[in-house]
């Protein structure tokens, strides 16, 4: 389940908001890969002033890597100083695919690199696999060094989504598990995938667990933990219908929204279904709690494009305030949503549209990336796009403390449209920093 998803960033030049001329001014870049495919999971700050970088790679030892590749895909992990310069890498796997979903640092400096395995025990993974795909979290130091490794997991899939900070001292890991008749986790009312929540203590022994799901296959796409300590998981329902004689089966998706109480306790539940076909992908919250969701919208829902990006926001009791669309010609797809200390909205997208509608700038190659600004009243304030002549994704985004944009953007174009830096192989990291002027 690697999320090679090809999305893209935006940032760049000059935007006009109500006779304004706002220009988003391009520091510095740096392209981080080896010879073939490093695809960026997650990033974060870090309490001594860098950044940690978690990658999926296949790369051996080459460009910007310096250790061999152990199986399909291993865990690259990278730590930077605050200008993108590597302060040192581990590359941690076995010799099937591994994927490192999601990164938090921990109470003590070290971080928690939380992710997925097909592997068994071999190369520098230590612990055996139970099923297909396990969950697989590495408490590393603060220099890169493993304290411990754990795997979690059943018969079959279990795929990691998020983890946070728990109130216990531990950490909450979520995902959604594949549960088959052998498992203990198996109810017959149930589905086959069901959401599946964890927590763990500093040592990684699991100290609580549960499922939620109902007759139908759900599937977690994010999870966040609020300024209360409230639990909100997005994901959606599939509903498959067999057809009948001559007539093929259908899946119908429906979204929804769920909101946990810290000691555990559901609090309400929220379904998008009078969105259509929406996929709820993206949740974030702003210091008021209410709770950003971010989609996509597909044919059938619009009549113009393909694909638009739909924003709803709730309350805090899970009401929707408001909702609104986003998107050019061509197809757009989220990738990222940000909220800064002022309240303001980053969308950060891949889009395949030139100037129309809401996208004021041309492409530069197949897929581009388009971020949007808004401030707390949802006015568009601008949106700007970068890349090449690619193919160019938008995978994260950091707001530093002086409100600077650090983009990190997956990339197989090189030094074309945009794009100031070289390529080192198949597929990229590119950093971008950007202020506003």
């Amino acid at each position: 389940m690697f999320r090679i998803v090809y999305s893209v960033f935006l940032l760049s030049f000059v935007c006009l908001t109500n006779g304004l001329v706002i220009g988003q001014k391009i520091v510095w870049q740096k392209s981080i890969g080896g010879s073939e495919h490093d695809f960026i999971e997650d990033v974060i700050y870090t309490r001594d002033g860098g950044i940690l970088i978690t990658c999926s790679s296949n790369s051996g030892a080459s460009g910007d890597k310096t250790e061999m590749c152990l199986g399909g895909f291993d865990y690259w992990i990278i730590k930077t100083d605050i200008q993108g310069e590597i302060l040192w890498q581990r590359t941690i796997g076995g010799d099937q695919d591994d994927e490192p979903i999601t990164v938090l640092e921990t109470r003590d400096g070290g971080y928690l690199i939380c992710g997925e395995s097909s592997s068994g025990k071999n190369g520098n993974k230590a612990t055996a696999g139970y099923g297909q795909v396990d969950m697989w979290v590495i408490k590393l130091d603060q220099k890169g060094k493993t304290v411990w490794q754990q795997s979690y997991g059943g018969s079959q899939t279990d795929h990691m989504v998020a983890a946070f900070p728990d109130p216990s001292g531990g950490y909450m890991l979520s995902g959604y598990t594949w549960v088959s008749e052998d498992d203990v986790k198996y109810d017959s009312l149930k589905g086959r995938y069901d959401c599946w929540l964890l927590v763990i203590n500093e040592k990684g022994k699991v100290m609580w667990e549960e499922t939620l799901g109902g007759i139908h296959d759900d599937i977690l796409t994010d999870a966040v933990m609020d300024h209360k300590g409230n639990i909100v998981l997005a994901g959606y329902t599939s509903i498959k219908t067999t057809g009948g004689q001559g007539k093929k089966s259908t899946e119908q998706k429906e979204s929804g929204v769920i909101c946990i109480s810290p000691d555990k306790k559901m609090l309400w539940q929220k379904p998008l279904v009078d969105y259509g076909s929406y996929s709820c992908d993206k949740v974030v919250f702003d210091d008021q709690n209410h709770y950003y969701l971010g989609g996509n919208i597909f044919p059938g829902v619009t009549k113009e494009n393909f694909s638009d990006l739909l924003l709803v926001v709730l309350d805090e009791n899970g009401k929707v305030i408001k909702d609104f669309t986003l998107g050019g010609s061509g197809a757009d797809f989220i990738n990222h949503l940000a909220i800064s200390q002022e309240n303001n909205l980053y969308i950060g997208a891949s889009s395949a549209s030139g100037i129309s509608a809401d996208k004021s700038a041309p492409s530069f190659g197949m897929t581009d990336g388009w971020l949007n600004k808004y401030d707390i009243t949802g006015r568009k304030l601008w949106d700007k796009t970068i890349g090449g002549s690619g193919l160019e994704s938008f995978a994260e985004m950091l707001i530093g403390p002086d409100g600077s944009l650090t983009v990190f953007l997956q990339s197989n174009s090189g030094k074309t449209g945009n794009l100031l830096e070289e390529g080192k192989g198949e597929s990229d990291i590119v950093i971008v920093r950007i202020v506003e002027e």
